[in-house]
């Protein structure tokens, strides 16, 4: 862990509000949290003047949301400073850090704005060291920094302390149209500037934001409009559970050298233009009508799993056309005629997909959102966001075939004949599983659908179930939670349901729509737990819906890779950390063990090296003349220790004991009322207690309302989660309804024998390891809770066994 050098009370609640922690994302631009990217000035002189010191906001890793979102790009991590720096000017930065310990230091971006013939110069990125650091500048660019750190309840402040200079900016919701002219003036030494929105930062050359940024409040409403489009038409909402958790970072579109290629471009960290395109970027009236822009930021949201192969300028086009037809333009593809191509390729037969124009090729795709609704692709991203890892396709052919398996589950209708219209032919197994499916066959020719003309629909309530999975954003390691299942084109008294329950979780009640768990104690650190549900109507069509949530445990708030490092250390018996890439000498002893995080999977693999001179890992996860291919991490593990296959589920279909109402709390029943200033209410045996003003449809325990985390750090939820009322209850409520039992796991630990033990001895007993701190009679048994010490940190001081956890 990487330990602060500084350590004060945690921050006041108002300076909280002040930098915009008080606000809570969701798909309405209004909602979404500010990003405080630039810290305006605290004195009482010139507002226009921009502070040097820095509060970063902790959003995690876009590593993070990229795996769980399953999409093709990673998002800028950044948070903007309002300063630029010159080429070999000296910068001297201090980073201090306030509270809990962090797993990643922050970092350093300058980024080169490139222009016209300027040589196409990269991004310097520097990990900040705690202290003063103090750093040569490679290229001119403008200056951010990142903490991609685990959220936590820390606080990191950045010190600019010398050089750099403050560049022409505006933020939205913060300046005005004249403060930026003023900006504009005060600055013009600086060679770009920058307007800062909720959900994008343009950053573009001064010469383009004198001339064509003179809207700068409407260009960025605007973007922040276009990104709530492009998630919202994938399912992304910060008001949903995990993985269908909206972006929490702010994008960013420079201009570019025009000797790359492309026009515009999109990439990992990068939305960029040529010098042409930035008239479309940064004026409001042109970014109504311009598809360039929006087509870069689809490429960000293609989900790489329905993507196939020479298609990735064709799918990318659904964003593009979301957006155009949200903004009230024509279609491209009625304005281009592309529907005429569309009715002649319909027309014909014999053709393969594979031979159809890309640029005719996406009406396809369109055509089953003119078909099933604007809302076709939220569903179809929350299923392809939950499939198992087994149902997740691994070629070009697989994708094709998996594309239409669920979009006929998601539409509730055999969609052969319609891809058969279209050259993409099922499989003997695909269409075996089609009937398997009970869906009824395609009668509506919707290959004829267009913009303009949307003859044949079919009314969500004959296409398959669609709904949410419910529960907390968090569950501490042992404590008992709630999970729910809404389905929204269905009567609930025709839908049965079966909850397929992850090992090592325990069954407390299942009532059908919403079901009673226990966590395991043994977890990994921020993994994350999915909790699927499939539930099937009267006419035995059926659909799979899940969610996650995050595990919380004792110990450092590290990521859920890092802790799964313990387990392969255990597995291989690695002594020390496991070795990471040395890009300045590639050379390493034989035998010892590695670890990438490989960007193409995804996923973090591990290998043991074989010769002391070594190369690039294998990105197909396979041994080399370097590399001995070991095993790979795809964070569906969730679980410490040997466990077997942790992502078999047991499938828990009988409806157990209904459980007796909870005790009554010694504190108030919340009510449906103002709560103004902080009170702590009850609700459904829980204690909540209100951190600022709350209005009467804020209910404690939801989910978009509640901070589970434990430590108060949910910043933009009101109610804190106190706890239960009695924990005396809740232990009654285990013991007193059925549950599944947890098989005891095999341990390599000797087992426990009734006999005294002297020295601090090592033992297993029912799956679980002890050791004793000192002398113990036969007597005393690991496990009893009178002598036993289960805090993880050996503070029971009184119990003679310490449960040091699962095997």
């Amino acid at each position: 862990m990487l330990h602060p050098t500084l350590r004060t009370t945690p921050i006041a609640l108002s300076l909280l509000f002040a930098l915009g922690f008080s606000s809570t994302l969701s798909a309405a631009v209004s909602d979404v949290r500010v990003n405080p990217s630039v810290q305006q000035a605290e004195t009482t002189g010139n507002h226009l003047e921009v502070s040097r010191q820095i509060r970063l906001v902790q959003n995690g890793s876009p590593n993070y949301f990229i795996e769980q979102q399953k999409r093709k790009y990673l998002t800028h991590p950044t948070q903007s400073s309002g300063f630029w720096a010159n080429k070999s000017e000296t910068l001297k930065i201090e980073y201090q850090h306030h509270g809990e310990d962090i797993n990643v230091l922050p970092e350093l971006w300058i980024v080169p704005i490139n222009k016209g013939k300027d040589e196409n110069r990269g991004k310097q990125i520097v990990k900040l060291k705690p202290g003063i650091n103090e750093i040569e500048v490679k290229h001119a660019g403008a200056i951010y920094f990142a903490a991609t750190n685990q959220p936590g309840s820390s606080e990191i402040i950045i010190n600019l302390l010398e050089g750099g200079k403050p560049m022409p900016h505006f933020i939205l919701g913060e300046n005005t149209p004249e403060d930026w002219q003023i900006n504009l003036k005060k600055y013009g030494d600086s060679p770009f500037a920058e307007l800062v929105g909720k959900r994008m930062i343009l950053t573009m050359p001064i010469k383009n934001m004198r001339k064509q940024a003179t809207d700068p409040e409407g260009v960025l409403v605007l973007w922040d409009r276009i990104v709530d489009l492009a998630e919202e038409q994938f399912g992304l909402s910060s008001k949903r559970a995990f993985p269908h958790r909206a972006t929490p970072f702010q994008y960013q579109f420079t201009s570019k050298s025009d000797s790359t290629s492309g026009y515009m471009s999109a990439s990992d960290f990068g939305l960029r233009t040529n010098m042409s395109g930035i008239p479309e970027v940064i004026t409001t009236d042109l970014l109504k009508k311009a598809w360039g822009p929006w087509h870069e930021l689809g490429h960000h949201y293609q989900m790489r799993a329905w993507t196939f192969d020479n298609d990735g300028e064709t799918t990318v086009n659904l964003t593009s056309l979301y957006v155009q037809r949200a903004l009230g333009e024509t279609s491209r593809l009625e304005a281009e005629s592309r529907w005429n191509n569309v009715y002649e390729l319909m027309a014909s037969t014999g053709h393969n997909y594979e031979d159809v124009d890309s640029y005719i090729r996406f009406a396809m795709f369109w055509q089953l959102d003119l078909t099933f609704g604007q809302d076709f692709y939220q569903r179809l991203g929350d299923r392809y966001r939950t499939m198992t890892p087994t149902e997740q396709p691994k070629n070009n052919d697989e994708k094709k075939q998996r594309f239409i398996l669920e979009t006929s589950r998601v539409a509730g209708v055999n969609l052969t004949s319609f891809f058969h219209r279209w050259g993409l032919k099922p499989t003997k197994d695909t269409s075996a599983q089609l009937e398997a499916m009970n869906l009824p066959q395609l009668t509506k020719p919707i290959w004829l659908n267009t913009d303009a003309n949307i003859a044949h629909t079919y009314p969500l309530t004959e296409q398959n179930m669609t709904g949410d999975v419910r529960l907390p954003d968090t569950v501490n390691a042992g404590d008992i939670f709630s999970v729910s299942v809404d389905v929204t084109n269905r009567d609930a008294s025709a839908l049965t349901y079966r909850w397929d329950i992850p090992s090592g979780v325990q069954v407390i009640a299942d009532r059908g729509h919403e079901i009673t768990l226990r966590a395991p104690q043994n977890v990994l650190q921020n993994a994350m737990l999915s909790i699927p549900v499939t539930v099937t109507d009267n006419n035995n069509m059926a659909i799979r819906l899940a969610s996650s949530t995050r595990l919380k445990t004792t110990g450092d708030n590290i990521s859920f890779r890092d802790a799964f490092n313990d387990v392969i250390k255990q597995r291989y018996q690695i002594e020390g950390d496991i070795n990471l890439w040395n890009d300045a000498s590639p050379k390493g002893v034989v035998g010892t063990y590695y670890q990438s995080d490989n960007t193409l999977t995804h996923t973090r693999d591990y290998y043991r090296l074989k010769t002391r001179s070594y190369w690039y890992f294998p990105s197909n996860q396979t041994s080399n003349e370097y590399w001995e291919y070991l095993e790979s991490y795809d964070g569906s593990q969730f679980l410490k220790g040997e466990v077997g296959d942790v992502d078999q589920s047991i499938e828990v279909e009988q409806v157990v004991e209904e459980v007796k109402p909870v005790a009554q709390c010694d504190v108030p029943t919340w009510n449906a009322r103002v709560y103004s200033e902080p009170t702590t209410v009850s609700k459904n045996g829980r204690i909540y207690t209100n951190k600022w003003w709350v209005s009467a449809t804020a209910m404690p325990g939801d989910i978009a309302e509640t901070d589970t985390t434990g430590n108060g750090t949910g910043w933009g939820k009101v109610w804190e989660d106190k706890g239960p009322c009695d924990v005396a209850v809740k232990d009654e409520l285990q013991s007193a309804i059925e549950s599944k039992p947890v098989t005891p796991q095999q341990c390599n630990t000797p087992s426990w024998e009734q006999k005294a033990y002297g020295e601090p001895t090592k033992v297993s007993k029912n799956g679980r390891i002890y050791i004793n701190k000192w002398w113990v009679a036969a007597d005393n048994i690991p496990g009893d809770d009178a002598v036993t010490d289960t805090t993880g940190n050996g503070t029971g001081w009184s119990k003679v066994w310490e449960d040091k956890g699962a095997c």
